[in-house]
């Protein structure tokens, strides 16, 4: 299979939480500027569009003007392509842009087929079929119904996903997200054999939203690169929860053959798309503004903490020519970029009294890695542990450890390990 396989999680930019569907060709260039500057010489590779490349733009028309429709550009085979007044010269500019910065580009797309294709009649390329004969009306997303799914025992099904994997890799895509898909293995499947037939490498994200099946899991690591794990995660301090939780109940799934994505890096400038002056009773509750992340720097501390030990893939969602370079230093920090580099999961080893202990090894070792200590009380807390609990015999790596985040040392008395910490705080360190 051409399905990208990567020894370590991917790690790049979406811009989804600062532009939502608002990215353009104009912003695209200069947030790769800024990417090449601030992100890539830590490693990270991957410039993504999430949804919406193929809307025009609409905020301010949607919630001022509310009977304005939302235009779309589609082809004549049913397949989404860049909007005219967003991306003039199409997605190619963007993509070659990466490419000679040493990037890869990636985009968004819904399962299924376009409501609006079946509306205009499109037909599957290369087939006598039509996009509404390959349609399954009963199945669509529950959070957006674009799309309805595609019912692969009808003739037309895998072509119709084959033109559009060729469609995504003529506009020289090197990733693709696949929102709505976890939940169905044979439309799964039918991506991945499509992104077979293509010449170049693309690796496949599945982002199911809020569930996930476990035993779907097989046919996802056959045939998936990442999984989204979680919901959308923002800057909230209860999103750092919702993390810990879907960690532990994935812990022993996930591998470089399919890396468990804990979701976006929210740090920095967000929903930048919010205009400066858009009336405040016309924002809607759920984005309420344009903003610099609303997470402390020590909850951003635990927020890559919580993805250096679960190998989750790093994609930053601020809009980076905005984004504060303690945002960004936080996000690369070396010692955490090793740590999530080293591409195994972390295991919660001991749980008590509001204190979560998760522990990964270094790939290869049973006596070298890297442990967390977490305050999950939701307030400061001072607490002691005994040293037992971190699993590690040797006193002198005990001794040895120091903070990744304050460069503090274990503060280790009679056999117990005393903390002090503020909300949401963890003692991270190599070992």
């Amino acid at each position: 299979m051409r399905i990208e396989r990567t020894e370590v999680p991917p790690s790049g930019f979406n811009s989804y939480d600062c532009w939502g569907i608002d990215i353009n060709e104009e912003r695209a260039f200069k947030l790769i500027d800024a990417f090449v500057q601030k992100l890539k010489p830590h490693g990270f590779d991957y410039f993504c569009f999430d949804a919406g490349w193929f809307c025009e733009p609409y905020y301010r028309e949607r919630y001022l003007n509310k009977g304005k429709p939302e235009e779309k550009n589609l082809d004549e085979f049913g397949r989404w392509q860049p909007a005219h007044s967003k991306f003039p010269h199409g997605l190619k500019p963007i993509s070659d842009r990466c490419h000679e910065n040493g990037l890869k580009f990636g985009v968004h797309i819904m399962r299924g087929v376009p409501r609006l294709a079946i509306e205009r009649g499109c037909t599957v390329k290369g087939t006598s079929y039509s996009v509404a004969d390959i349609a399954d009306f009963d199945d669509d997303c529950p959070w957006g119904t674009e799309n309805v799914g595609v019912n692969m025992d009808k003739p037309g099904a895998q072509e119709y996903y084959n033109s559009v994997i060729e469609s995504l890799a003529e506009h020289g895509v090197d990733f693709i997200k696949v929102d709505d898909m976890a939940e169905h293995p044979r439309e799964i499947e039918a991506i991945s054999e499509a992104i077979d037939r293509v010449e170049r490498p693309i690796l496949l994200s599945l982002s199911p939203g809020n569930y996930v099946y476990k035993g779907n899991m097989p046919h996802i690591r056959k045939y998936g690169n990442m999984i989204r794990i979680s919901g959308d995660i923002w800057d909230r301090g209860w999103d750092l929860q919702v993390a810990f939780d879907c960690w532990e109940n994935w812990e022993n799934e996930g591998s470089n053959e399919c890396w468990l994505d804990l979701d976006m890096i929210p740090f920095g400038l967000l929903q930048a798309y919010i205009p400066e002056d858009f009336p405040k009773d016309h924002v809607p509750h759920d984005l309420n503004e344009k903003r610099l992340s609303r997470l402390t720097k020590i909850e951003k501390q635990t927020f890559m903490t919580q993805r250096a030990l679960a190998a989750s893939p790093l994609f930053f969602g601020g809009e980076l020519t905005m984004t504060p370079d303690e945002d960004i230093a936080i996000a690369t920090n070396p010692e955490m970029l090793r740590c999530n580099r080293n591409g195994l999961v972390g295991k919660r080893i001991y749980g008590e009294r509001h204190i979560d202990i998760r522990q990964v090894f270094k790939r290869g070792s049973t006596e070298h890695g890297w442990l967390a200590v977490f305050n999950r009380k939701g307030r400061p807390y001072k607490f002691s542990v005994p040293v037992s609990a971190f699993g590690i015999k040797d006193e002198k790596q005990l001794l040895a450890m120091r903070d990744i985040w304050t460069g503090e040392k274990l503060n280790i008395v009679d056999g117990k390990a005393y903390f002090n910490m503020e909300i949401c705080q963890c003692f991270f360190a190599e070992f």
